[in-house]
Order: C-alpha cells, then sequence, then structure tokens
C-alpha cells in the first residue's frame, strides 16, 4: 500500500473513532439529561454537575463515622477488626476524622450511571489531618466505620485533602442512604 492510501486509510479511522466518540457522548449526554434527581425527598438537590448533595431527612438522628488509618502489624494503640473476606485487619485506635469533621455529603454517578458513590467533604483542620497521613504513607490504607461498622477500605495513592469519595458498586437508593445517615 503506498502512501495515499495509508494516509486515506489513517483518515477513514480516525472519522470512525471520532463517530464512535461522539455516539458514546451523545448517549451519555442522553443518559446524563434523562437521569431525575431520585424521587421528590427535599433532602436531595440536583446539582448541575450532576452531583447530587445531600442533606439529612429531619428528625433523623446522625450515624457516627470514623475514619482510622490501618496499620501492618498490631501494636500498643492498635485494634482488631475483620475485613470484608473475614481476614484480621488492625486500625489505630483513634480515629483521624470523625463525624462532626464531615461538612457536607454528596452522591456522584458514575459516566454512564450504573454504579453511585459518596463523596465526604471535610472541614479545614480535618483536612489537613487527612492531607498529614496520606502524605506520610502513599499507598497506605484508610478504614471507614459507620456505627462501629467497617464500610470500606480506601487505599490512597495521592495525598488526600478536602474530598474523599469513594464506591462499593452502589445503587443509588444505598449510596443516598448511607450519605443522607452522615450528612450534616
Amino acid at each position: 500500500m503506498d502512501a495515499r492510501g495509508r494516509l486515506e486509510r489513517n483518515a477513514a479511522s480516525m472519522r470512525a473513532l471520532a463517530l464512535r466518540w461522539s455516539w458514546c457522548l451523545a448517549m451519555s449526554l442522553c443518559s446524563v439529561a434523562c437521569a431525575q434527581p431520585p424521587g421528590a425527598n427535599e433532602t436531595v438537590r440536583n446539582d448541575p454537575d450532576w452531583m447530587y448533595s445531600i442533606a439529612r431527612p429531619a428528625k433523623t438522628p446522625r450515624a457516627s463515622a470514623a475514619f482510622h488509618a490501618v496499620v501492618a502489624q498490631p501494636n500498643a494503640t492498635s485494634r482488631e477488626l475483620a475485613d470484608f473476606t473475614g481476614n484480621r485487619l488492625f486500625v489505630d485506635q483513634a480515629p483521624f476524622i470523625t463525624t462532626p469533621d464531615i461538612s457536607a455529603v454528596d452522591v456522584v454517578p458514575d459516566p454512564q450511571y450504573r454504579y453511585f458513590m459518596v463523596a465526604f467533604h471535610f472541614a479545614p483542620a480535618a483536612a489537613q489531618r487527612l492531607k498529614r497521613i496520606t502524605s506520610a504513607d502513599m499507598h497506605g490504607r484508610i478504614a471507614l466505620l459507620v456505627n462501629g461498622k467497617l464500610i470500606v477500605l480506601l487505599q490512597t495513592i495521592v495525598p488526600l485533602e478536602s474530598t474523599v469519595m469513594f464506591s462499593r458498586s452502589y445503587s443509588r437508593e444505598d449510596a443516598i442512604a448511607l450519605a443522607q445517615s452522615l450528612a450534616p
């Protein structure tokens, strides 16, 4: 094949790729445009950037949240938990972020609306503690306990600061229920 034939084939491939991406973008926008905020619940507001800002329903007690650093070996300041597979997990006894440090909670869909993530926003002092802990151990793990139960283990690969977002492939309803229970 000569240079002109390769050029034409590459141009056709690029057009096909651009068309495929345009179709994917159109389908994503359609799914976003057709998605509705969950119910007529006053505790959920639909933000323009497709993030559901969550508020706790009136007269609903706030759940207890505690972010603990996971340690490799047991020590005098650690306690033992079981992870999701029943293996032993050791965490610092004292959490570095607790419920009062959470300033806002959002529910964020993945781009295809297959599952939902929960995002916690922290007060400035808590954000500094989070940054200090995650900067010290770049590949460390953080355990989130809600009402004393392990909800998620976060693996950090970069320092975190003011927001932590995680998912266990939550449905919209499950993500909103968790977020409502922890919202300020």
